[in-house]
């Protein structure tokens, strides 16, 4: 297995942020993705986890690894680490008063306040879910899938919705569409009832 995968659609949006981003600001995006990844992988490294594969996917890096000493305290570090680079690099932007620099602290922040939404599988919802799972190790899982899996699709709606007010808003229809299709809500609600 190799040990880092580009997915197709990686390549194909990566073609199409090329030739439509005349300002280069879909770059300064995919950088700030970079900086959160790096801040999950790092974490991972000096947990001493195993790095058994990277894909390069549209919404980042998928990053499979074999953890040695999983803990709840480890897994809080590793799904806050993406974020918290976030933050930090937008911290760190903050001060330089140029356009681009206000542009790349801004997206930076964007990037760590959605991903802290409590939904399955941002990091935020990897926080919750160990949270949850470690107050509640019988049902702590299945009330989180719950509550995430419903939460997804109130934003999905609520994205659709935007759409007949700003056609702009048809971005978070893909974004919460996808993070709805991870979520497997009829085996949800399956098992929660």
């Amino acid at each position: 297995m190799r040990k880092v995968k580009v997915e197709p659609s990686f390549l194909a949006m990566l073609a199409v942020l090329l030739v439509f981003d005349e300002n280069g600001h879909g770059l300064l995006l995919l950088l700030a993705v970079l900086f959160h990844e790096l801040g999950h992988m790092a974490v991972l490294l000096l947990r001493g986890c195993r790095i058994e594969q990277v894909r390069l996917i549209p919404g980042g890096l998928d990053i499979r690894y074999e953890e040695k000493h999983s803990s709840y305290g480890g897994d809080l570090l590793i799904a806050a680490a993406g974020p918290g680079v976030n933050l930090m690099t937008a911290m760190l932007f903050a001060p330089v008063d140029h356009p681009t620099a206000d542009y790349f602290v801004g997206v930076n922040l964007v990037l760590c306040f959605f991903n802290l939404l409590p939904v399955y599988p941002l990091d935020g919802g990897k926080i919750l879910y160990t949270i949850m799972t470690y107050f509640s190790p019988m049902g702590g899982g299945k009330i989180f899938f719950l509550f995430s899996g419903t939460l997804a699709l109130l934003l999905f709606v609520l994205s659709c919705g935007a759409c007949f007010y700003n056609l702009r808003a048809l971005w978070s229809v893909f974004v919460f569409g996808a993070v709805l299709l991870v979520q497997k809500l009829g085996y949800i609600y399956k098992e929660a009832i």
